[in-house]
């Protein structure tokens, strides 16, 4: 698992623990806000029950004062008309009732006194009744036009019948409209929004949405018990309301808070360490400190470890650049010094054979490896040094091929052919020319020691398109198979040299056919 993947693991780890403890948090104080609204919505339910008893006492003050009286006993008996309008009529305004009916035991209407118009019972005999059966003093509600009104109802029994035993003589029932005027003034008594709605949800209590209001729904039932209409009581509650707000802003304060600490640790992880560890990583896979720099100059724990790899780079360089000058020499020495060591000693085992027979032809001979090795001599100084070898100084190409030629007569016949275009070698790099003249070195060796040939052609050219120089070195000696042979540290350097210079390098033999090399190269090692 790659380090990114870690800090983006713990990233969101922290994440999710943060978002659960602002999902506790916000379940704590919604959950204490609730219980702080249902208490003050319970204090205002109770309120307002009281309001309402309060407002509805003088309904209830009437029926059961005016009911319990001799006089009314005596009225339901033998109704008097002047009485009533005395008695009754003129008491409305001081009780503020809309309208008041006096019935029979049988529930018929003996008198009936209103405010304005004549209003018929709102209830038939049968009605009437079935009501007093259930409830002696029933309380409900019925419809008035657009508007409600509220009855209450008592049995009519003599002054004395304080715990009302006796049988009824008849019912008083009074009653009140609630219109928008009532609904204003009780409105302003419980400093509440008041409204009156259509039954057409449950009559419950209830608060939709935390927005500090209390809104309680209270049901106005019929003489059936049944939810005729719903009394709809909207209070506010600043402190509740200023409570949720303060929720609401320590939440999204909580919020931006936790949004920037997880923002600035991200960032601060991918600033402070991956995105080095990341400068690290493309040095380490290019092999190049300067991603390294930006890093180094900085005074972190990061940047030390920077600062060795620049070190532990720099060594590598070193390191390899000894190591690739070693191996400079190495072939320098094969391909050159050796094979002319070689050349040499064979010369020299040549003239001794001839210092008897012929000693001026044997002199000459020695004079010849003498030159030889004076030339070997200070091939080896350039090799040390990286100059161009001694068979370039002062000659053309094809003249310091022609000299390998003539170093090999020391130890015998050495036939050649070349076909040197000395234009075309002219335009190598003094690298591949080197390159070429070593590679040519140790093809004539292998051919004259190993392959016992007869003729060695050596022939160079630009290619038909162009893009390349070709060098072909050619034998008719007994060849090999490259398959099954032991390589030696000629071919390999042949190899390697070709390598160095981004040419190409392409050995072909078989047994009794001779050798083949060819070489390519590029246009890039080509001189304009």
């Amino acid at each position: 698992m790659s380090i990114k993947l870690r800090f983006a693991l713990l990233l969101g780890l922290l994440l999710f623990i943060f978002l659960g403890s602002l999902g506790v948090l916000r379940y704590l104080e919604k959950k204490e806000l609730t219980e702080a609204l249902a208490s003050s919505q319970l204090d205002a339910t109770s309120m307002l029950e009281r309001w309402l008893d309060l407002n509805g006492s003088s309904l209830r003050q009437f029926s059961e004062d005016y009911s319990k009286w001799d006089e009314m006993v005596s009225f339901v008996k033998k109704p008097d008309i002047p009485w009533a309008e005395i008695n009754i009529r003129q008491s409305m305004d001081n009780f503020n009732l809309h309208a008041v009916w006096v019935l029979s035991t049988n529930g018929e209407v003996l008198y009936t006194s209103h405010r304005e118009t004549p209003e018929p019972s709102p209830l038939s005999p049968a009605d009437w009744l079935q009501l007093f059966g259930d409830n002696p003093f029933p309380h409900f509600f019925a419809p008035h036009g657009h508007d409600l009104i509220e009855l209450r109802a008592a049995p009519i029994q003599p002054s004395g019948d304080n715990d009302r035993s006796t049988t009824p003589q008849g019912w008083l029932v009074s009653a009140r409209i609630w219109d928008q005027s009532l609904l204003k003034a009780l409105g302003n008594l419980t400093e509440s929004t008041i409204r009156i709605g259509h039954a057409d949800t449950n009559a419950v209590s209830e608060n939709s949405s935390l927005d500090g209001k209390l809104t309680i729904i209270r049901p106005l039932n019929d003489w059936r018990g049944q939810t005729l209409e719903l009394l709809h009581v909207t209070r506010e509650t600043p402190a509740i309301a200023q409570r949720l707000r303060t929720d609401v802003f320590e939440a999204r304060v909580f919020i931006v808070f936790g949004l920037l600490v997880m923002g600035a640790l991200g960032l601060s992880l991918h600033n402070w360490v991956l995105q080095p560890l990341n400068a690290i990583g493309d040095c380490l896979a290019k092999q190049d400190a300067t991603p390294l720099q930006p890093l180094i100059a900085q005074n972190t724990e990061l940047s030390r470890i920077a600062s060795q790899l620049e070190v532990s780079f720099a060594q590598q360089k070193e390191l390899l650049r000894e190591v690739e000058e070693r191996a400079r020499l190495g072939r320098d020495l094969h391909d050159g010094v050796i094979q002319s060591i070689y050349a040499a000693g064979m010369g020299l085992a040549a003239s001794r054979t001839l210092i008897q027979r012929d000693p001026e032809e044997a002199a000459r001979g020695i004079d010849q490896v003498r030159a030889a090795l004076n030339e070997t001599i200070r091939d080896v100084r350039n090799f040390i040094t990286g100059l161009e070898p001694e068979a370039l100084h002062s000659r053309t190409f094809t003249a310091a091929v022609d000299s390998l030629f003539d170093f090999f007569k020391t130890a015998g016949p050495s036939p050649h052919d070349l076909r040197i275009n000395e234009a075309d070698a002219d335009r190598l790099h003094l690298a591949a020319r080197t390159a070429a003249l070593q590679i040519i070195r140790e093809c004539i060796s292998n051919a004259f020691r190993h392959g016992k040939a007869r003729c060695v052609q050596v022939a160079l050219k630009v290619t038909d398109d162009r893009k390349a120089i070709r060098l072909a070195i050619s034998d008719d000696g007994t060849g090999f198979d490259p398959s099954s042979v032991q390589r030696g540290r000629g071919l390999d350097n042949i190899a390697e040299r070709a390598r160095t210079l981004g040419a190409t390098a392409e050995i072909v033999s078989e047994p009794g056919k001779g050798t083949r090399t060819t070489v390519l190269f590029p246009v890039s090692d080509l001189r304009t």
